[in-house]
Order: C-alpha cells, then structure tokens, then sequence
C-alpha cells in the first residue's frame, strides 16, 4: 500500500527525535532526503527545541529551512480547531498540535506523529477528526 496523496509531510519534534535517537541510517536518510526535496517540513512552534539538537537542526534548520511559518488564514483555522475541539481536553499552552493540523488542513498535507493519548486531543486525534493523514513513523515508513 503507497503513502497517502499529499502535497508533503510535517513531523513534529518528539516523533523527529525518535527517528534521529534510533540511529537508523535508512529512515535518517529518508528525512534527510525528504528535506532537500522540500517534502518534509516542522511547526514553527517547535524550531527552538529542534535547532536545540544539532542532528535535527542540520536536516531541518541548517541544510535547508523547513520550518513552517503560518500566515492568516492558518491562523484562522487555528482558531476554528480550537474553538470546535475534538472531544477531548487539548493541554493548555499546547498550541503545536492545533498548528499541525491547521497547516495540514490548509496546504493538503499529512502528519508524522507518534504522540498519543488517551486523555487530551493530540495531532493525531484532531487530525483524524478533519480527515488528514496521520501516520506514526512506524506506520510511515511501512509505506515507503
């Protein structure tokens, strides 16, 4: 089964870390090449942590800037994803995930995430809800 049809994939740190953490050359050079095609992008809520790790910056900062930066009308959807929620609590101060899906929604992308849980609503859950494609790295990289 290929990957789903879109217009390119945001990862968010944690998933990103693991990725880089398990030393595995074949899904590093996978990110890394996914960058330099301008497929893969991060939040611009999480720049600071990734350019904070040097093996994340240089893919992702460095080599080549993709950090995506919202502009009005994700900022707007933003506000539509908060306000009509996903049936769980989202953390407060926890703004990445809204992000994610905002800017997924807004430019046909899909997701990279790991993070889940049981309690809050997550990247995965509020992108789930609106229909985006929402992959933990496992399940990604099953499909390339």
């Amino acid at each position: 089964m290929p990957l789903p049809p879109v217009a390119g994939w945001l990862i968010d740190f944690r998933t990103a870390h693991g990725i880089f953490a398990s030393q595995s050359n074949v899904r590093i050079a996978h990110c890394t090449a996914r960058c330099a095609d301008g497929s893969l992008h991060i939040c611009h809520t999480e720049a600071e942590r990734f350019k904070k790790e040097p093996a994340l910056a240089a893919p992702f900062m460095i080599d080549h800037y993709r950090v995506f930066e919202p502009d009005e009308d994700i900022f707007q959807r933003c506000e539509a994803i908060e306000a009509n929620g996903c049936g769980k609590r989202v953390l407060h101060r926890s703004d990445t995930g809204i992000f994610l899906t905002a800017i997924a929604v807004a430019n046909s992308f899909g997701v990279i995430s790991d993070h889940r849980s049981n309690r809050f609503a997550t990247v995965y859950d509020m992108c789930a809800l609106r229909g985006v494609p929402v992959l933990s790295s496992d399940d990604y990289f099953a499909l390339v």
